[in-house]
């Protein structure tokens, strides 16, 4: 880790949690003096701002003003655990190496945490950040220094179907979520829900269960389906409304089903099950 006075010492990864892209650190450095808090639940569109960063990888200690463009702002990302943070989006001229840099507000305070970037074609210094809330940040660093460092979230055990599959399906004319794989360890996998693949080298769908909601609540799209589940509770039941069907292309009309599934710990499953499930399997 470099300071602002160029002085460097090695840092200790205590923890982190992939599905939100946050992570502890251990810097053996005295008299560090922490950023204050200020209070992420009641940003305004148009508070100033001043994201600090690496700009480029190449400009540590970078400072740059902007405002609050937006206040809870959805973005299409991968891993799919991140879609439920809410963004703070801001103008704030930001690089790829801002990701991990502080938003702050006009008083110094801590307001969130960048962690991506998307380039626009008409600005070539940067693009418009992203950062997640700092209520969201402490929460989760709470959970990692508790709990044997383990961030305990309800799991369906299936694997998100990304972009590439959710975009196919809309071109379809379909709702609802697909999902590429349910493991047979896993809460779905053991309800032996069907996930869809690809056939004739990738040319055509073979559909497999599509989740359509979730305890009578719709889900059109992997964010809808997140956010539910986050609001369940480890051993929580939930019912599964979806459609199966073979290929598209044979116009088979999908059938229905209803499926009971109890949803568990995802970090207690991999001990038990002696696997890593990735951060797009929710």
């Amino acid at each position: 880790v470099t300071f602002h006075d160029k002085s460097k010492c090695k840092a200790l990864l205590v923890r982190f949690d992939e599905d939100k892209d946050i992570a502890v650190l251990h810097v053996p450095k005295k008299n560090l003096r922490p950023l204050s808090h200020g209070d992420s639940s009641k940003l305004q569109h148009g508070d100033k701002v001043t994201a600090i960063s690496n700009l480029y990888g190449m400009y540590p200690s970078s400072c740059t003003d902007g405002i609050i463009s937006f206040v809870g702002r959805d973005v299409d990302v991968e891993p799919i655990g991140q879609k439920s943070q809410k963004f703070i989006q801001t103008n704030a001229a930001s690089t790829k190496g801002s990701s991990g840099g502080a938003l702050v507000n006009q008083f110094g305070e801590l307001i969130g945490m960048i962690t991506r970037v998307q380039k626009t074609f008409s600005d070539a210094s940067g693009g418009v950040a992203f950062a997640i809330p700092l209520d969201r940040v402490v929460d989760v660093v709470h959970q990692l220094l508790s709990n044997d460092g383990k961030v305990e979230r309800p799991f369906l055990g299936i694997l998100y179907g990304g972009r590439e599959l959710r975009v196919k399906m809309e071109k379809l004319g379909m709702k609802g979520v697909a999902f590429k794989d349910a493991p047979k360890e896993g809460p779905a996998g053991r309800k032996k829900l069907v996930p869809t693949s690809y056939i004739r080298g990738g040319k055509e769908l073979k559909l497999g269960d599509i989740i359509t909601s979730v305890n009578g609540k719709e889900v059109t799209n992997g964010l809808d389906l997140i956010r539910i589940l986050e609001n369940c509770k480890i051993d929580e039941e939930v019912t599964l409304e979806m459609t199966s069907g073979s290929s598209k292309k044979r116009k088979r009309r999908p059938n229905k089903k209803t499926v009971h599934v109890k949803l568990e710990s995802k970090s207690k499953l991999e001990e038990t099950a002696g696997r890593k499930w990735g951060a797009n399997y929710i």
